[in-house]
């Protein structure tokens, strides 16, 4: 009887180790960045940014993107995104906490690191205007491993940004995955059209 529960709980834990595992493995995207220099501004370049889950990759090029914020969010954000509950990015809420942690800047700025060091240019074109005035839109894509929350934004925020659906926050972990640049799922990703995509995702 008692070789039975050893055998019983050795088992319970491999199940848990495969389960640990297989959100290990599926935690994998790539960043796509739309770099936006405009002449007329005299701003510097703009970056937005969005997101792609590596396992929504299934070689049809039907792929879904989401905007990914990294810090345009508060605690309050942050943990109604861990919660799946709606998001209010763009609605000043009252006592709202912008006081995010220094192990948290810490972890954005390395996923910034990342995401810039290590893209590749997978499209670019350069708009002209009759009023003279030129827009070059570049875009990079960067294959990453880490974790990230995911919810809707309120009814107001959709209006806002003239977007509904998923919405991506980072929360830590970060690394490069180079591999992926060695992939069929790469090779998909690559020759995406995202010019003609709804890239403007923020203020």
């Amino acid at each position: 009887m008692k070789r039975n529960n050893q055998k019983a709980i050795l088992l319970f834990f491999l199940f848990i180790n495969s389960l640990v595992f297989c959100q290990q493995s599926t935690s994998e995207y790539v960043v796509i960045t739309y770099e936006i220099d405009r002449s007329k501004d005299q701003h510097p370049v703009r970056n937005y940014y969005w997101i792609v889950p590596v396992d929504s990759l299934a070689g049809n090029r039907d792929f879904k993107k989401y905007p990914l914020y990294f810090d345009e969010f508060s605690k309050d954000d942050l943990k109604n995104c861990s919660e799946n509950r709606d998001l209010l990015l763009f609605t000043l809420v009252s006592k709202e906490d912008f006081d995010i942690d220094d192990k948290m800047k810490s972890d954005i700025k390395n996923l910034k690191d990342i995401v810039k060091d290590n893209r590749k240019k997978v499209e670019s074109i350069v708009k002209k205007w009759t009023n003279g005035h030129t827009e070059k839109i570049t875009i990079y894509v960067t294959p990453v491993k880490g974790d990230f929350c995911f919810s809707n934004l309120s009814s107001s925020d959709e209006k806002i940004i003239n977007y509904k659906g998923l919405v991506y926050l980072p929360i830590g972990n970060f690394s490069f995955n180079k591999r992926f640049f060695e992939s069929d799922q790469y090779k998909e990703v690559k020759y995406e059209d995202y010019i003609n995509a709804n890239y403007i995702n923020s203020f």
